[in-house]
């Protein structure tokens, strides 16, 4: 029984969009501020970066990790207290490294392969050396002395350690994945992206939906695509899919292991290899992330990352609507955001089969019909802007046919003059 590679769907998100756009010269929180997720004790490292995913996020560090006699090294001061322990040096034996958490104490001398744990001599496969003023250590046995697991991914050559003290469970490997996301970022020079519940719930209920029924695909068993998925679970802001599926040939049900650290770093390395998946991960303008895992009972891992663009808070909008009905567009938008446009999209939306599931790929929302852009620009009715507050009544002349209709709003943030989606929301027109 062998894994597979994982197999990943892009979405071509908002190219035809902008092209669309540029063609054409209470508030409700969009979806409210997650509550503050769990912390999860884990740590990555790779070999050749000098950075870490700690916890939900990533950090720099000053010095890059490098392999030695089959040893993961790193910096000693970032490996001790990535998991709480202090680090002393012996004034009397400057070559001495004590390393110390509660009742453990660890000590390593530099250029030797031989430490004590708790006075109890041991002998290492790579001994603690200097290079370029920094000390480093072997990464399994400073983390195993004190209780940790290591695991070691070769193809990606990352060394994971977790001091869970369990099999990660399907929550805490989605967790795991904002890790692996803003690690990617980090050696990318962008920004962490945030934990978004709205958007996890999203991805969650589309990954078990493929795994029960048996497809893999962007749309779902409705025919609809992640916006309207993300609007009907409460969202506002403008959300971009990737999937990924890994699964394993050979051996029974019962031999199939359960998703671990190692299958989420192969599909966050998959996606990444993917140039459309590559993109939406380091698009610089996302702030958010949910992401879903389900497992199928047949070896098959299916995950949903669900990006939001989070730039401001929006008026409700009615998830469903007559033909014909005006609908109250509006919001304000965060500091340093500057409104752009309004912009309907329409899809004609009806059920899909597996089979036609199947036999999709990457996936576009549907291209804008009109834009409503504020007074000096042609447009079928003037967006009114205050400050950093906006609003329009959109005519009902512009969802008169039946069918699912997307509501954009676009913006241009900091020094670009570029609009980007911050806001995607869907309302179900009816006859």
């Amino acid at each position: 029984m062998r894994p597979s590679r994982p197999f990943v769907l892009s979405g071509a998100l908002t190219a035809a969009l902008l092209i669309s756009l540029w063609m054409s010269p209470n508030l409700v929180q969009a979806a409210s501020p997650s509550p503050e997720p769990p912390t999860l004790d884990v740590v990555t490292l790779r070999q050749g970066v000098a950075a870490a995913g700690v916890g939900l996020t990533a950090m720099p560090l000053d010095a890059s990790t490098y392999a030695k006699n089959g040893r993961t090294m790193a910096p000693l001061r970032f490996t001790a207290e990535s998991f709480g322990a202090a680090v002393d040096w012996s004034p009397q034996r400057p070559l001495d490294v004590v390393i110390r958490d509660g009742s453990t104490e660890v000590r390593l001398t530099q250029g030797s392969t031989v430490a004590y744990i708790n006075g109890k001599q041991v002998s290492l496969d790579a001994p603690a050396e200097v290079k370029n003023d920094r000390t480093f250590v072997p990464v399994r046995f400073v983390s195993e002395a004190f209780r940790a697991q290591v695991l070691y991914e070769p193809e990606t050559r990352s060394a994971v350690i977790s001091r869970l003290g369990h099999a990660p469970t399907l929550s805490e490997l989605e967790l795991y994945t904002l890790q692996l996301v803003n690690l990617d970022r980090l050696t990318n020079s962008l920004e962490p992206v945030q934990w978004d519940d709205t958007a996890a719930r999203t991805g969650r209920a589309h990954a078990q939906e493929m795994a029960q029924a048996g497809y893999f695909s962007h749309w779902g068993l409705d025919g609809q695509l992640p916006g309207y998925r993300y609007t009907q679970a409460g969202g506002a802001d403008h959300v971009a899919e990737n999937l990924a599926k890994m699964w394993f040939e050979g051996g029974s049900a019962a031999q199939y292991p359960a998703p671990d650290f190692l299958r989420i770093i192969s599909q966050e390395d998959g996606l990444m290899k993917s140039p459309g998946h590559r993109a939406n991960i380091l698009t610089p303008s996302h702030t958010h992330l949910g992401v879903g895992l389900a497992t199928d009972g047949h070896g098959g891992t299916y995950l949903d990352q669900e990006f939001v663009d989070r730039y401001g808070a929006y008026d409700s909008l009615p998830l469903q609507a007559r033909a014909g009905q005006s609908l109250h567009v509006a919001g304000t938008l965060d500091e340093g955001v500057r409104f752009f446009a309004v912009s309907l999209g329409w899809a004609d939306v009806s059920p899909m089969t597996v089979d036609q599931l199947n036999h999709t790929s990457s996936y576009s929302e549907p291209a804008p019909t009109v834009n409503y852009f504020q007074a000096g620009y042609v447009s079928p009715k003037p967006v009114e802007v205050n400050g950093q507050h906006f609003q329009v009544d959109l005519l009902p002349e512009h969802l008169k046919n039946p069918g699912t209709y997307y509501v954009y709003v676009w913006a241009t943030l900091g020094d670009s003059d570029k609009p980007v989606l911050v806001s995607g929301r869907t309302v179900v027109v009816t006859p």
